[in-house]
């Protein structure tokens, strides 16, 4: 990882092209196969050649034994002989040994595989597991198989007799495990204290019933669990407002403990006050919340101890913030929160320990009001991957905690906010939010920004983003390689026509950006700023090749790249030493239907195809290899790969729905008086359906007001429900029906519906 302090440069065009002529030809050594030997060898510290030692994977588990359900988190980085020390750029394959563990309900993707650094992986059924990781490094070195056995002890056999104890007010208890003690006790208060009274307890909560309680704390030496038992709904634990200042509701401090198929409802009062806790606060060690479903609270869920784990949950509702971590080795996966903030610990002893987080499979709906951004990263050490991001004037900040070092005047606080970053983005889904008031607040995709290094974005989709990619502030070292970004001339937002694809602001004070390997489309004008696809204040600071650009309706003609507030063409601007092999063009996409299976997916004669350049990417979106053709595909998807849904067809985790959460409004997008007509689509155009080389899009143009426009805009919103929330989806093609019931777009949503019934 580079570390040198950024320098002021000025633009040298023969100087800057020599130099990124020889940075490509590094680059184009072609990846290397599982076990060969690479044709570069890495250089040793002095700068001569010497041959490659082998890279040696290593596993570093948080745990290797527990009684189910048990989480793991998965630390590669102590892997050795990376080239360049770089694990954030290198590829690591887990395989967890758990072939049974199914799919992720919020992408549909296999839950036994895992890519990233570190990752985590929480075991449901006891046995032996074999983990195996295999690792890759940036010059395609790779390493043997590593692997490690996880043991997982049968809950029944921990917990075995009145080591249980199953409660029901209603005094019914079917379904409950043989031998244990049944209780028909109302007070919960109670029987948390038995519960914390000594290790190897599981206490039952009957499905179907509702609890109140006031505060509660789990606490002591595990293991643990808090559960339910029965058929139906999960139970729910409605809390009550304890008339202290700091007022949270579930409190876990203990170790090895599990809260797994629960709901937790704060009081309405709590979502707008700021002394408020959080619902759920994940102290403590070795601890994990599992098919949880949080509702209101100020802060949904804090997860501010050491190897804790949020899987397969619900966070909503919440005033300030859905999950906020300040932990080490946390882990967020197949949730579903407003959004989610990674912070530096506030806490002195830990001012430099927060670290290592993995967000992985969440969908960040974004239904919470005044939100500004999906994902906030103020950690270090971290791996976001295969994320549906969908709100924000960022859908990805990184970037420190502004203030925070000051206003707490403590001597640790001004450390915790230099030197973040160290983070992999693989595989998300930047995307709209259907509510019309958010998107005027739509912004940046990927904000990179204030004192974080090493930043590896790769393989990500960016729909209707008013900026891709913005960073500036002593951000250094970061890789932007085979991201698809796709603008539409419907997008909204308040950064609209900044710079579609980059914008690097303070360029004196950032160094070692790398840009290859992406599509930017763009059918907006720009009619908000510059119209550019690229802006940039040094041209010195950002080394670009091989990219594919199309912006057909910019108000600046070909001006489309600005260096220090000067225009260019892309030859004048590569005649600056940026942006070698980079062309103009078509990126010819089978749909730009987010809901549809070629989402983004390249066609065939795409000027993508085989036109990128060997860059530590070995896999595309769709996990396939990469350089199937003559030389990598440019964009997310090599070609012949199918995109598989954002999100999987049936959601199947548990909602909790108090009376008083929000339905957000359908989509809707305003019409701008300032946007010009967009490109026709149609038989018209030329007699296949494009009109000259521009995409065929899925819905009408915002300023289309007629009855079929209409339900065909709220048919769109529809389906992107589908997956995520039946319910919502359901009412919505019910809308497109009865408010539109002559349309041909009716009888399309009565299908809908028809399969969703």
């Amino acid at each position: 990882m580079n570390t040198q302090t950024p320098r002021i440069l000025t633009i040298m065009p023969v100087i800057c092209a020599t130099a990124l002529a020889i940075m490509i030809s590094l680059c184009q050594s072609a990846p290397v196969a599982w076990g060969q030997t690479p044709a570069v060898a890495p250089a040793n510290s002095a700068g001569t050649s010497q041959p490659a030692q082998p890279v040696v994977a290593s596993i570093k588990a948080s745990r290797d034994s527990g009684v189910a359900p048990l989480a793991v988190f998965f630390d590669g980085t102590e892997t050795k002989n990376l080239a360049g020390d770089d694990y954030v750029g290198a590829h690591f394959e887990w395989d967890f040994g758990d072939s049974d563990s199914g799919i992720w309900a919020t992408t549909g993707k296999s839950k036994n595989l895992a890519t990233g650094f570190v990752v985590s992986h929480v075991y449901e059924k006891p046995g032996a597991y074999t983990v195996t990781l295999k690792v890759r490094d940036i010059r395609g070195n790779a390493s043997s198989p590593q692997k490690i056995t996880i043991t997982v002890e049968d809950p029944e056999k921990v917990f075995a007799g009145t080591n249980t104890r199953c409660v029901s007010k209603d005094g019914k208890f079917d379904g409950s495990p043989a031998g244990c003690e049944k209780n028909n006790g109302a007070d919960l208060a109670g029987h948390l204290t038995w519960f914390n009274a000594a290790p190897k307890r599981r206490l039952l909560l009957r499905r179907g019933e509702k609890w109140e309680c006031g505060p509660a704390v789990l606490t002591g030496e595990g293991p643990k669990l808090l559960g339910a038992f029965g058929e139906g709904e999960n139970p729910v634990i409605n809390f009550a407002d304890s008339g202290t200042r700091f007022k949270e509701g579930l409190q876990g401090s203990g170790r090895d403990w599990r809260v797994v198929d629960v709901g937790l409802v704060a009081p309405e009062t709590w979502k707008h006050d700021s002394s408020t806790g959080p619902n759920l606060n994940m102290c403590g060690r070795d601890n994990l919340a599992l098919r949880v479903n949080s509702q209101r609270g100020n802060v949904g869920v804090r997860m501010g101890g050491d190897n804790v784990f949020l899987q397969d949950s619900r966070v909503e509702n919440s005033d300030y913030i859905s999950i906020y971590t300040d932990g080490v080795n946390i882990s967020i996966s197949g949730c579903i929160p407003h959004q989610i903030r990674n912070a530096t610990s506030c806490v002195p002893e830990r001012a430099l320990l927060s670290k290592n987080v993995y967000v992985a499979h969440n969908i960040v709906d974004g239904s919470r009001k005044g939100l500004n951004f999906s994902l906030k990263w103020h950690s270090r050490n971290g791996v976001v991957t295969d994320n549906r991001l969908t709100v924000g004037t960022w859908r990805v900040d990184i970037a420190t905690a502004s203030g925070t070092s000051a206003n707490l005047n403590h001597p640790l606080m001004p450390k915790t906010d230099d030197n973040l970053g160290r983070v992999l983005f693989e595989r998300n889904v930047l995307i709209p939010n259907e509510n019309p008031a958010k998107q005027k607040a739509n912004g940046t995709g990927f904000g990179i920004d204030d004192h974080n290094d090493h930043i590896m974005v790769r393989n990500n989709l960016l729909y209707d983003m008013c900026i891709g990619f913005e960073g500036g502030t002593k951000c250094r070292d970061v890789h932007i390689y085979n991201n698809t970004v796709y603008m539409s001339d419907r997008t909204v937002g308040m950064t609209l026509g900044n710079a579609d694809f980059l914008r690097i602001s303070r360029g004196d004070e950032i160094a070692d950006w790398n840009i290859r390997n992406n599509i930017m489309y763009s059918l907006h004008s720009g009619t908000n700023g510059t119209g550019a696809l690229c802006v940039i204040s040094e041209a010195s600071k950002a080394a670009l090749s091989n990219n594919l650009y199309f912006k057909p309706n910019s108000i600046r003609g070909d001006k489309l790249f600005v260096v220090r507030g000067a225009f260019y063409n892309l030859a004048e601007w590569q005649k600056l030493g940026l942006d070698a092999n980079s062309k103009i063009g078509d990126a010819l996409f089978e749909s730009v239907d987010p809901s549809n299976e070629k989402f983004l997916v390249i066609k065939p004669g795409s000027p993508a195809i085989d036109a990128g350049v060997p860059v530590p990417v070995f896999e595309d979106f769709n996990r396939r290899p990469r350089t199937a053709g003559k030389a990598p595909d440019i964009g997310a998807f090599e070609f012949g790969a199918l995109a598989p849904l954002p999100v999987n067809k049936q959601t199947v985790i548990t909602e909790v729905k108090p009376d008083s959460r929000p339905t957000p409004k359908p989509l809707s997008q305003p019409a701008n008086p300032d946007q010009p007509k967009p490109v026709q689509n149609g038989p018209a155009a030329n007699g296949n359906g494009s009109a000259g080389g521009a995409i065929q899009t899925t819905a009408p143009p915002a300023d289309s007001d007629d009855p079929e426009s209409q339900a065909k805009r709220r048919l769109s919103a529809a389906k992107i429900y589908i997956a995520t929330d039946p319910a919502r989806a359901k009412d919505l093609l019910r809308k497109v029906i009865t408010d539109y019931p002559d349309t041909e777009t009716a009888k399309e949503a009565r299908k809908e519906l028809n399969k969703l019934n």
